[in-house]
């Protein structure tokens, strides 16, 4: 059974319920030994909404909605739990979120673009990484900016605009606002102290 994204918000609606519901049912559903009970309460509801659309009554949307929000609400309280029970471990959530960055730390996704990647929630995500890691995906991402942005600052000639865009930045200025909140000073500062260091290494290694 297909349920439509409109569909589906116009059933269970923007209430508390409805985003474990989405996530719960988003998922392949494992199977599950249901009772005749259960499966018959569902099969009522599909059975009723099939009816309604062949039949045309008036309030047939209504009818339909709160038949569909029945059989969702009903799926989600049988397989809900399953979902949970089978939800990766700590570990195997941490080395997802990190390959994801890997591969995605130029495209400057949000945490729920990383959640959505790694299999979990949100709210799991940030959980999991703060127990794991010990900060925050956020700070995990950010960091992982200025290593290269700092890999790029003094292994190349870059202009810092440049490096910018190389990063995901579509605007240097807000990578520069960027580079001085993590590290303390802006970019061209880093490059002149870097520079500073490596000339007096350079100095110190050739003095007789």
């Amino acid at each position: 059974m297909s349920v439509s994204e409109i569909s589906f918000a116009r059933a269970v609606g923007m209430g508390p319920n409805a985003r474990a519901i989405r996530e719960a049912l988003s998922q392949p559903l494992l199977i599950a030994k249901l009772e005749p009970k259960q499966a018959r309460q569902l099969a009522d509801n599909v059975e009723g909404m099939l009816e309604e659309s062949r039949q045309e009554w008036p309030g047939m949307d209504d009818a339909v909605r709160h038949r569909l929000a029945l059989f969702l609400i009903g799926a989600w309280r049988l397989f809900g739990p399953v979902m949970r029970e089978t939800q990766p471990l700590p570990r195997t959530i941490m080395h997802r979120f990190l390959h994801a960055v890997e591969l995605h730390l130029r495209d400057h996704w949000t945490i729920a673009r990383y959640a959505e990647e790694v299999g979990v929630t949100a709210e799991r995500l940030n959980v999991t990484v703060r127990r794991v890691a010990g900060r925050s995906p956020l700070a995990i991402i950010h960091a992982r900016l200025v290593e290269e942005a700092i890999s790029l600052l003094e292994g190349s000639n870059l202009p810092v605009a440049d490096i910018a865009e190389t990063l995901g930045f579509q605007d240097p200025a807000y990578f520069s606002r960027f580079f001085k909140r993590e590290t303390g000073r802006s970019p061209n500062k880093h490059r002149q102290a870097s520079a500073l260091r490596a000339h007096n290494r350079h100095s110190f290694a050739a003095w007789p």
